[in-house]
């Protein structure tokens, strides 16, 4: 077609008709003709000239004349738009159906907003001739409601569903997808009839849908959560497959973000066709489709190659300062779900964004932030964390009990100990919201507390220990095992029912117990001096000597340390199998490193040893002590020990007084020992003592241990010790504590036998440690071993207070749930 000079139009005597038929042939027409139009069109709305009566716009009119401007993408300032509705109002029960949807249309497209009053003119003149509109005036008018936004009365969706189910075999490709899409973006939920009539008609027609329609669609199902059936599923991936090519980054993300939110794993081939092209054509992602992308392949579990990921992070970097607090947060948590971890430059730059915009971050925000950073073992700046708590704290209202528990939990797993307050806010809003923790979440808070050593208010522990109880069958292995862990840690005593029900679930499900697991759950029972039912032990030996070659070197020295708990403070009677003395020996060059293991075993072995079979052979009984001796540090002795010792060697000086003795079979020093007496007395301050004054588990081992060697033991709280004003009064103290005479018997002494682990002859001990003072052992001790001739007796066996053996909570579960759009 030509173009017609401007000089063939009289624009300014053109009535609405004639307007509207000019502007037909828009694609020929200059920007400057089409302006007058658009004046001539403005004032033909805005006069009230009855002179230009028979010119005005009619209801077809109106529609034609902003559908035609829509065409154009022309800008249509908010006087036409005004002048425009009003007109439309009056006229509205003159529209037809395709007039109805075309203006709806054109709004859509300009993105322009009408006054509420011009909706509810449509929408009530919609509603009434429905049954006259085409799939065409269906889908147009559903994709401009979600285009503006507008949730139009559930009548007029009802009436759209039902019209749109009896003619859903007309609608076209792009209408089934733009229908679908509209429904999604308004979050409206349609009846299982329609979803099956549009999951039927679109699995036929699948290979006429454009890549824009594929996306569309499957983001809208997503957007839904409606599942769709198989058939569909294959039918999209294949065509998908082949159309790869075409999708813009928009859909390539909209697209992959569906099937991570429906939980749909598409087959291996789509994804290496996915990630060749997302490769590609990465710098066009927005920093939304990164987001989304990255956080569907962690939903997915999808590990991508390293080529897109290194694609990924070079062009997030550079883009980090456009992304909003949703894609902060989403990025990192796929990164933390894959467990990849970015380059420091990337990390940096998240970090400084993320703490510049911390305030725009919701609760979801907040808690996957942070649980990616846990994840990944990430420790942020302290500017970071400290605007991290103080906007947690504000919201934390607002955490769900998800949110709590991982955000909790990613504190301990990084060792960052939060302020009081935010202790205090996490503390009262967990208790309030307890029962709607699943048993993750339970498992992992309480984890989180155990590793920070925070200890809760009563009412947290019982509302904890009440739905603990309940839900107990639904726990995991490692929640059970990371539960009991934190009680122990904590030294808190559940009530018998809890420890009834954990004994009995464990039972049940200790075949899935790793050694960490089975490690963590005895030193727990120790710890909180519980002795278990018989079933429970015999079922844990079982199943630990049949995992033994699993057990890292801290595993054994923790689990035979668990053994000797209970049988020092439970009198259990439990021996340590033989395939954990084998294993000890067999590896006893990699317990070099880790002294609190050494300790564990020297201890263990020392006192089984005195019973008449000890774990160590001599060699590797030598090889620990000189190593345990190299890694020993000097004793810190504090004023108040001092203060005591003074005043015992003043009351006590006829006798041999000395200050921080050491003494091998417990593998420490004790504050003052007094030889010739074997008397040794403890000064106690506030570490040695729980929250109601009582003496803690490492105080009440000390002491029995101590006894089990013959020693005469005292202790002296600091309490009882500060009340004591003059000399005069701690002298008397001191004298009423020791003075009166104790004979020791015999079998009390030391000159007991000892047995190591594999010679069946007695053998000198050369070993000597004596870092501060002589050990009470003497030199002619004879040890003896115990190897491949002890009978294989029942045991437990537990976890020492290391903390650094925690696992993850359990990937999978609705811990790493995250929102998208």
């Amino acid at each position: 077609m030509h173009r017609r000079s401007n000089r063939q139009f009289n624009i300014q005597a053109m009535g609405s008709i004639q307007l509207c038929q000019t502007l037909r042939d828009r694609d020929v027409l200059s920007g400057t003709i089409i302006t007058e139009i658009y004046n001539r069109a403005l004032f033909l709305l805005q006069t009230e000239d009855t002179r230009y009566n028979r010119l005005q716009f009619d209801a077809r009119g109106l529609a034609t004349i902003l559908y035609q401007f829509a065409k154009l993408n022309y800008v249509i300032g908010s006087e036409f738009i005004d002048a425009w509705t009003n007109k439309a109002i009056n006229l509205m029960d003159e529209f037809n159906s395709q007039g109805l949807t075309n203006s709806l249309w054109a709004l859509g497209r300009l993105e322009i907003h009408p006054q509420a009053e011009f909706i509810e003119a449509w929408i009530h003149h919609a509603i009434k001739t429905i049954d006259h509109f085409t799939t065409q005036d269906l889908s147009n008018a559903l994709w401009a409601l979600g285009r503006l936004e507008i949730h139009p009365q559930a009548k007029f969706i009802e009436a759209w569903i039902h019209h749109a189910i009896k003619t859903i075999d007309h609608f076209t490709t792009q209408g089934l997808a733009n229908s679908l899409w509209a429904l999604g973006r308004l979050e409206i939920h349609p009846q299982a009839k329609f979803i099956e009539a549009w999951i039927h008609h679109a699995t036929k027609t699948i290979d006429h849908f454009t890549t824009q329609d594929l996306s569309n669609a499957l983001w809208a199902l997503g957007r839904l959560e409606i599942h769709p059936q198989a058939k569909f599923i294959e039918a999209w991936i294949h065509h998908a497959i082949k159309t790869i090519d075409h999708f813009t980054t928009q859909g390539l993300a909209n697209s992959l973000w569906a099937l991570g939110r429906l939980e749909i794993h598409p087959q291996a081939k789509f994804i290496e066709a996915w990630i060749h092209h997302a490769i590609k054509t990465i710098d066009h992602f927005t920093t939304q489709g990164l987001a989304n992308s990255l956080w569907a392949l962690g939903r997915l579990e999808i590990h991508p190659q390293a080529k897109f990921i290194e694609a990924w992070i070079h062009h997030a970097t550079k883009t980090i300062d456009k992304f909003n607090s949703q894609e902060l947060a989403n990025s990192l948590w796929g990164l933390g779900r894959l467990e990849i971890h970015p380059q420091a430059k990337f990390i940096e730059a998240w970090i400084h964004h993320a703490t510049k915009t911390i305030d725009k971050f919701n609760s979801q925000d907040l808690s996957n932030s942070l649980w990616a950073l846990g994840r990944l073992e990430i420790h942020p700046q302290a500017k970071f964390i400290e605007a991290w708590i103080h906007h947690a704290t504000k919201t934390i209202d607002k955490f769900n009990s998800q949110d709590l528990s991982n955000s909790l939990w990613a504190l301990g797993r990084l060792e960052i100990h939060p302020q009081a307050k935010f202790i205090e806010a996490w503390i009262h809003h967990a208790t309030k919201t307890i029962d709607k923790f699943n048993s993750q979440d339970l498992s992992n808070s309480l984890w989180a507390l155990g590793r920070l050593e925070i200890h809760p208010q009563a009412k947290f522990i019982e509302a904890w220990i009440h739905h603990a109880t309940k839900t107990i069958d639904h726990f995991t292995t490692q929640g059970l095992a990371n539960s009991l862990w934190a009680l122990g840690r904590l030294e808190i005593h559940p009530q018998a029912k809890f420890i009834e029900a954990w004994i009995h679930h464990a039972t049940k499900t200790i075949d899935h117990f790793t050694t960490q697991d089975l490690s963590n759950s005895l030193w727990a029972l120790g710890q909180l001096e519980i002795h278990p039912q018989a079933k429970f032990i015999e079922a844990w030996i079982h199943h630990a000597t049949k995992t033994i070659d699993h057990f890292t070197t801290q595993g054994l020295a923790n689990s035979i340390y668990g053994i000797f708990i209970l049988n020092v403070l439970c009198d259990s009677k439990i021996k340590v199998p033989q395939q954990f003395i084998s294993a000890v020996n067999k590896n006893i060059e990699l317990f070099d490193e880790n002294i609190e293991g050494i300790s564990q075993i020297l201890k263990a072995h020392y006192y089984f040893g005195k019973q008449g079979v000890g774990i160590l052979t001599s060699q590797n009984r030598q090889f620990l002590e000189k190593k345990f001796k190299t890694k020993l540090t000097p004793c810190h002795t504090s004023n108040l020990q001092l203060n005591v010792l003074k005043v015992v060697k003043k009351v006590l000086a006829q006798h041999i007084v000395k200050s921080e003795h050491y003494i091998k079979q417990i593998t420490s020093s004790v504050d003052i020992f007094i030889k010739d007496k074997n008397t040794v007395i403890q000064v106690d301050g506030p570490c040695h003592f729980d929250d109601n004054n009582a003496p803690n588990i490492s105080t009440r081992l000390n002491t029995e241990l101590l006894k089990s060697y013959g020693y005469i033991v005292y202790r002296i709280p600091y309490w009882v010790w500060n009340k004591l004003r003059t000399n005069t009064d701690k002298e008397k103290y001191i004298c009423e504590l020791i003075c009166t005479d104790k004979s020791v018997s015999q079998s009390e002494m030391l000159e007991e036998i000892f047995y190591d682990a594999q010679e069946h002859i007695p053998e000198q001990s050369t070993s000597e440690i004596l870092p501060h003072s002589e050990s009470q052992i003497s030199d002619d001790d004879v040890f003896y071993d115990a190897y491949e001739y002890i009978s294989q007796d029942p045991l437990t066996h537990e976890s020492s207070s290391h903390y650094d053996m925690q696992a993850l909570g359990n990937i999978g579960s609705s811990d790493f749930e995250t929102r998208s759009l």
